[in-house]
């Protein structure tokens, strides 16, 4: 079996956040929470298939800390230990520091990560890194705003009321939502406003993805599926796609070709 550790000791040596302009944002309590939700949301499903979710696992590094990082990443490993498969998805310090980012912004980043383990295809081409197939980035972006971040918001200050957001409106004329997801407007309108986290990180380490609009989209109409290991959609389109999650609706085209998005979808 390929080493599990091998992708993050491999991302331990780019992205990092210059010290003098950290000021945390997400703070060590707010990330245990973070964590707790996703145990609560998550861990009992995965029980039932001998699959067991562990975020920001120690590793085997004197003084490591992931909170203290100032690495601007975060990841998901797949490896089997004694018989159970075992999804680890980590969260660096570096980007928890970054403004803009909140703790329902760590969660959705989280969503994504976990996406790669049980977002379901359009999976990648696998790589020499990995023995395990994960799900494509597009996908696990979709999976992030369609299934995770409904039921991390159930678990992670519940109470918290959204009445305004980046969706502008959207998430109130969107119904009705899929009773299967348990979503609500107020669950939408949430997931948008993480979003802008999410564009503020994703800005830092894709420089254009400061150009990607809450108020636009990617006209662009995929005729094949690409699942390149390393690809990536538009900064747009992955912000489509993201809203488009949040909205209930389908994949957009821009990365999902109508063929492959139709035979998905039965």
């Amino acid at each position: 079996m390929k080493s599990a550790l091998a992708p993050i000791i491999f991302l331990l040596g780019i992205c990092f956040e210059p010290f003098s302009i950290l000021h945390a944002q997400v703070s060590r309590d707010e990330l245990k929470e973070v964590i707790q939700a996703f145990e609560e949301s998550f861990q009992a499903k995965l029980d039932e298939n001998a699959q067991f979710l562990v975020v920001n696992e120690p590793l085997a590094i004197k003084n490591w800390d992931w909170y203290e990082s100032p690495i601007l990443n975060a990841s998901y490993v797949q490896y089997i230990r004694n018989g159970i498969t075992v999804h680890s998805i980590t969260i660096m310090g570096g980007l928890l520091k970054i403004k803009g980012v909140t703790q329902d912004t760590a969660a959705l980043i989280l969503c994504h990560e976990l996406g790669h383990g049980i977002g379901g295809p359009p999976l990648k081409n696998q790589n020499a890194f990995t023995d395990y197939e994960t799900s494509t980035e597009a996908q696990a972006d979709y999976f992030s705003t369609f299934i995770c971040a409904p039921k991390i918001w159930s678990h992670l200050h519940p109470e918290k009321i959204i009445t305004s957001s980046a969706d502008r409106g959207r998430c109130s004329k969107s119904f009705p939502f899929s009773d299967a997801n348990f979503v609500t407007a107020n669950d939408c309108r949430r997931s948008f406003e993480a979003l802008k986290g999410f564009v503020e990180y994703q800005a830092r380490v894709i420089p254009n993805f400061a150009t990607s609009s809450f108020e636009a989209s990617d006209p662009s109409i995929a005729l094949t599926l690409i699942n390149d290991y390393d690809y990536y959609p538009s900064p747009q389109c992955r912000l489509d796609t993201l809203m488009n999650g949040a909205l209930q609706k389908d994949r957009p085209t821009c990365w999902l070709p109508v063929k492959r998005l139709s035979a998905l979808s039965n």
